[in-house]
């Protein structure tokens, strides 16, 4: 056997003549040969005994192998080869062949060298693979093999240099897939110690490595030395190039892209001048030495472009699609994917800038091509793949806003998500691939109306540019971004705060970009645009000022060949159309706004843009009529086309039918005639009825149409209007806006809910009245109602369903409560807040929806009907006292029905007596004697007024005409509409003849508040009681009364329990909310305060902050039955709101309590006590929380008794509940 082994292997290394013709010693089956050989050859343990023959042929076997293999692999044969001939050395040295001899003096070095070689190159080849795959790990893992490397080779040897530029170029790799700053400062270090080490042949590539180490790491950072050394660096390479040396265009690349960096950050136009230049000089040196000039030439098409955008110099952008046309031309095959994704980005971003300016569509749709073809040749998580993915998404918005195909906007968006999904934890594109995002969802809204892509663009929108750095050159984009979707959010919440972030937010954008920059234009737009619904908000004329200075400068800035022309001079029309009172100039600008219109609209491409000049056409038409019939008959034509453009399933319908209505109605109001009438309001009902239009311009044109419908006489169609108005209220106060918002907008409702049951009653529908009085009227009060309402039914069937209800409630309610108690954040942090409460609302109402889907749950939370609202009456009659310029009602509502008693009164009677009490109280605190008389006379008339227009009526209809029997005293409760709601219904009298002598009167703002406390359950055990007195308080004039009401209310509850006391210093608003959980009930003795210009600000005074009606909404009180609010104002309304009932009283019933009572203006202090007496007694006497209505009965007509002359003293006092 060892002959015929040693005899292949002889033929197999005499066959093999070099490493083109080593198939003999190549093949695998020669190590098996090898193998059987070495066996032989060390039968014996003793070396000396080998055989040397065998050792010399296997080790010439090696070596040839050695020397056909290729560097990297060549390291293990190149080891067995040198090792066996050591042994053939120590037995028979003249049998080492010549060729040999010299290595084995330096295998030690040799060995070295082919060790490192053998990782670099395996590093090599882990890296690219971690790279095509995306996969991090594998990049970590030829980092370590890279890292063992330069572990292996000491100082000064040749190849530690190299070995260090190529681990930080690994490191490189992995900051340019991840994003991490951290990875890009690993190799910076290496990068300055391959500098250090090398020699003159490669210090000019390694100079280059350096520089652009520094140069990215100031692309993500922003900081000054990293750019100062890119440049530095970058020169110092190109210095040590001679001027025709081949190697010379890699570092005059390098530093050319280090100056065009440092330009986009700091913007002295001298440094991307001079890259530009020096891209040019290295592409033509790399194309004369016969190198790829085709990164040189792909860069040098980025600078181009980005000095076109802040020059405006077309030939730039010619040039630069040139350039980048070539260097996807010259990109060999066989180039990496990532080098070919890279340029035809390059060129895709130069061909959509010149879409944007020139228009041509060729260019879009090779832009588009040419970013499928980056998304397609790159894997997942590599940078180019997200910036494929951010420009193709961007291709197919342009695209759809070019054609309105619906399914391009779906498409981007899935992009910009696909982008976001796969980019890596820190990727340094964050920003650009947020931006995009945000810009698309945007974009969708605006086609569909689903707010849900609204909150998230503004969500993403905010990350977006907490993501960019300040000072970046994308800060300005992401700022613009997010202001657009700020102010589109805005629009369709009406939420102030979003608008005042979106200005603030947008001028940030402007101030980032220079006055000559052509992007400049865009954030000037979207930051007029914001001024201007600010300025529609609050009519302040600063706002329009700057809103049209913005837009000139905008429309000044906008190339005349740019896509975007025709909307930038369809904004700045737009802005000079707004109106702004007392404005001398207000006809010239319409003038202006007009002849712009026209000119933009005859160069208008898209039909959005056609709809978009048409429509303000139409409101300038409109708005310069002055009634005459031609102006109105133009802009009813303007929107009727705009109407025919728009597709039957886009939101904005409903805004152009308003402005048809709007010009119809008025036409009629000038001509009588009645075709106008009904034209007008069959525009009207056609925009209240598009389910797909915002809440706001529905409710608005219902209104419209019930008005115009009820001045006509028309109360079928009135009524049907004032319905449609009144269910959508609910969705234009939700509680995406916060409380302050939602009482301004409610607060343009008032009167509406009386006029619509007022229409109801004359068609003969009084249960009807009722609902549109309960739905259209304590708005807010009822939303906290639904939202609080039981779910027990539903957790029964559906417990997760219920449960994740309750959460999201219990969320909201938080979320809400830390929102408003912390108003002075800035607007980033108070922003995070408003979002995730709009993100939780959003939640709740895709709950809701899918709960209301299910059988049996159809109505879980909607307004209630009137079958369940009589519900209320159960305990006795609802009288609700409704007051309308058409006619002036009670409606008794009982458990049987309604009975109506028309009533001797007129809304201005009622208004007349609103201001007159308001005037008689304003008196009463600190007024004079004759002053305070005239008063109490005053007030003695108006009582008696009330007796006779509205109690005597009702009580003889409920068959109350004398005194009942001393221990059967029939209930009534008050349910008065609009100003009726400030007086004492429940002390009128006249005649010798009173209320409180027939009926025990309670007051309620709605039925639904009503039934919510009735069905309160009452404990059966003792109850525990707080007391909260402040004879002092800080700020205010002492209280002398309030020891004696506390001694009082702990006298007359004795036999009971003893009351928890807060007195003085101890009654902090931290202890009082403390506490107030821990009781059932809770009495206040200090100071209250009503501005019934602000009701949400009505308050009671407590030692170091006060507890406010706002405060008392959030509260959650299981156990709370009773609040005796002993304090002035506590049940007085506000006028802006006076259907709202925006009471502490009412908060305090709708926070829990099942019976409270309050004040109609301020309370005697001497007095109080004796009230709580009585009161207290008869609690206690009657043995429970339902005597509360009795108590107070029994202590009011004490109180009568004693000061019979002083109704100021008495009538005060109400009751609310059941």
């Amino acid at each position: 056997m060892r002959e015929e082994l040693l005899k292949s292997i002889r033929a197999r290394i005499m066959e093999s003549r070099g490493p083109s013709d080593a198939a003999a010693v190549l093949d695998p089956r020669s190590l098996v040969e090898a193998g059987d050989l070495m066996r032989l050859a060390v039968a014996e343990q003793d070396p000396r005994m080998h055989d040397p023959e065998i050792l010399m042929w296997v080790g010439l076997l090696h070596w040839a192998r050695y020397l056909a293999l290729p560097s990297g692999q060549d390291g293990p044969d190149l080891r067995r080869a040198l090792g066996l001939f050591r042994m053939v050395r120590d037995i028979a040295p003249d049998r080492v062949p010549p060729q040999v001899r010299g290595y084995l003096d330096n295998a030690a070095e040799l060995l070295l060298d082919q060790r490192v070689n053998e990782l670099i190159a395996n590093g090599r080849v882990m890296a690219d693979k971690g790279v095509a795959l995306g996969d991090l790990t594998l990049v970590d893992r030829a980092i370590g093999l890279f890292a063992l490397a330069v572990a292996e080779l000491p100082a000064g040897h040749p190849l530690r240099a190299g070995c260090l530029h190529d681990t930080g170029h690994v490191w490189l790799t992995r900051y340019h897939s991840s994003g991490l700053v951290a990875d890009g400062e690993h190799a910076l270090p290496l990068f300055r110690e391959a500098v250090a080490a090398a020699d003159d042949d490669s210090r000019t590539h390694l100079l280059a490595g350096l520089a652009n180490c520094a140069r990215m790491l100031f692309d993500r950072t922003g900081l000054p030395e990293y750019a100062e050394e890119a440049i530095r660096v970058g020169r110092e390479a190109v210095k040590s190039a001679a001027p025709d040396d081949p190697r010379r265009a890699g570092p005059l690349g390098v530093l050319a892209v280090a100056l065009r960096s440092r330009f986009e950050q700091w913007g002295d136009r001298a440094d991307l001048d001079e890259a530009i230049t020096l891209f040019r000089t290295a592409a033509r040196v790399a194309a004369s030495h016969g190198d790829d000039p085709a990164t040189h030439r792909s860069n040098l098409c980025i600078a181009l472009r980005i000095r076109f955008k802040h020059a405006g110099d077309a030939e730039d952008l010619r040039e630069a699609i040139a350039a980048g046309r070539a260097a996807a031309r010259e990109t060999a095959a066989d180039a990496t994917p990532d080098t070919r994704a890279a340029r035809l980005w390059a060129l895709g971003v130069a061909l959509s800038v010149g879409y944007e300016h020139f228009g041509d569509e060729d260019d879009l749709h090779e832009a588009t091509a040419l970013a499928e073809e980056v998304v397609a040749v790159m894997p997942a998580g590599h940078a180019e793949k997200v910036r494929g993915l951010n420009l193709l998404a961007h291709q197919l918005v342009t695209r759809f806003e070019r054609s309105g195909e619906v399914d391009l906007i779906d498409q981007a968006v899935e992009c910009h998500r696909r982008a976001s999904r796969i980019m890596p934890d820190g990727y340094a594109g964050r920003d650009t691939v947020l931006t995009g995002l945000t810009s698309a969802l945007v974009r969708r809204y605006v086609r569909f109306g689903r707010v849900a892509d609204l909150d998230e663009a503004v969500r993403v929108g905010r990350s977006a540019v907490a993501a960019s750095r300040p000072g970046s050159s994308n800060h300005a984009a992401c700022a613009d971004a997010f202001c657009r979707a700020l102010t589109w959010r805005y629009r369709h919440t009406g939420e102030p705060a979003d608008l005042d972030e979106a200005i603030e937010v947008g001028r940030h954008a402007v101030r980032m970009i220079p006055p000559g920059h052509l992007d400049r234009a865009v954030p000037l737009t979207t930051l007029s645009r914001a001024l201007v619904h600010r300025h529609g908000m609050r009519n302040d004329p600063a706002d329009r000022r700057e809103a049209i200075s913005l837009a000139r400068e905008a429309f000044a800035r906008i190339g005349a060949t740019h896509v975007l022309w025709p909307k930038v001079a369809r904004h700045l029309a737009n802005v000079l159309a707004s109106r702004s009172e007392g404005s001398a100039g207000d006809r010239d600008d319409l003038a202006e706004a007009e002849r712009l219109c026209h000119t933009a609209l005859a160069r208008a491409s898209t039909g959005d843009e056609r709809v978009d000049l048409l429509g303000l056409l139409g409101n300038i038409a409109f708005a310069t009529a002055d009634g005459r019939p031609e102006g109105l008959d133009r802009a009813v034509d303007f929107h009727r086309q705009v109407l025919d453009l728009l597709p039957p399933d886009i939101p904005g319908r409903a805004a152009h039918h308003m402005v048809i209505g709007a010009a119809l109605h008025r036409r009629f109001v000038a001509s009588g005639d009645p075709a106008d009438a009904e034209a007008a309001i069959a525009a009207y009902r056609e925009a209240a009825s598009d389910p797909r239009d915002l809440p706001a311009v529905r409710a608005r044109a219902a209104r419209h149409w019930a008005v115009l419908a009820m001045t006509r006489g028309d109360h079928r169609s009135a009524l049907d209007g004032f319905t449609a108005a009144i269910a959508l209220l609910p969705a234009l106060t939700g509680r995406r806006l916060d409380r302050v918002t939602r009482q301004s907008l409610i607060a343009e409702w008032s009167g509406a809910a009386a006029d619509a049951a007022a229409c109801a009653l004359v068609e003969g529908q009084p249960k009807r009245a009722v609902e549109l009085l309960d739905h259209g009227r304590s708005v807010l009060w009822s939303d906290a109602l639904r939202s609080r309402q039981d779910l027990s039914t539903l957790a029964e069937h559906h417990p997760e369903a219920a449960q994740r209800l309750t959460e999201l409630r219990t969320a909201l309610d938080a979320a809400e409560t830390e929102e408003a108690g912390q108003a002075d954040l800035g607007a980033g942090s108070a922003g995070r807040r408003r979002d995730e409460r709009m993100r939780l609302v959003a939640e709740w109402e895709e709950q809701l929806a899918r709960v209301r889907r299910l059988p049996g749950f159809e109505h879980l939370l909607l307004p209630t009907p009137f079958d369940e609202l009589a519900r209320a009456a159960a305990g006795g009659p609802v009288v609700v006292v409704n007051t309308s310029n058409l006619r002036c009602d009670a409606l008794i509502v009982t458990a049987e029905g309604v009975d109506v008693v028309p009533l001797d009164l007129d809304l201005d009677s009622a208004l007349r007596m609103f201001n007159t009490l308001l005037e008689a109280m304003a008196r009463l605190p600190g007024g004079g004697l004759a002053e305070v008389a005239a008063a109490r006379t005053v007030l003695r008339s108006l009582l008696a007024e009330l007796w006779r227009t509205i109690a005597r009526p009702v009580l003889a209809r409920l068959g109350h005409h004398d005194e009942p029997g001393e221990d059967v005293w029939p209930r009534v409760w008050w349910c008065p509409v609009g100003p009726l709601s400030f007086l004492p219904i429940h002390a009128a009298s006249g005649g010798g003849q009173s209320v409180l002598d027939r009926v025990i009167s309670s007051y309620t703002p709605t039925l639904s508040v009503l039934a919510s406390a009735r069905a309160r359950p009452v404990s059966d055990t003792t109850p525990s009681v707080l007391a909260v007195g402040l004879p002092k308080t800080p700020g205010h004039a002492p209280l002398p009364a309030v020891d004696e009401e506390l001694r009082v209310v702990r006298a007359r509850l004795a036999p009971w329990t003893t009351p928890t006391v807060l007195r003085g210093a101890e009654a902090t608003r931290d202890a009082v909310e403390r506490h107030l959980g821990d009781h059932d009930w809770v009495h206040f003795a200090c100071h209250g305060h009503q501005d019934v210009t602000d009701p949400g600000s009505g308050q009671i005074r407590l030692w170091d902050r006060t507890l406010a009606v706002r405060d008392v909404d959030a509260l959650r009180l299981r156990r709370a039955e009773l609040a005796f609010l002993s304090a002035c104002d506590t049940a007085v309304g506000g006028i802006p709101l006076i259907d709202e009932s925006i009471t502490l009283a009412t908060g305090m019933s709708v926070a829990g309590y099942r019976h409270v009572i309050a004040t109609l203006w301020s309370a005697d202090d001497g007095q109080s006590p004796a009230v709580a007496d009585v009161a207290y007694a008869t609690l206690v006497e009657l043995g429970g929380v339902d005597a509360a209505p009795v108590a107070l009965h029994r202590a009011t007509r004490e109180l009568r008794r004693r000061v019979p002359r002083r109704p100021d003293v008495w009538a005060c006092y109400v009751h609310v509940g059941p």
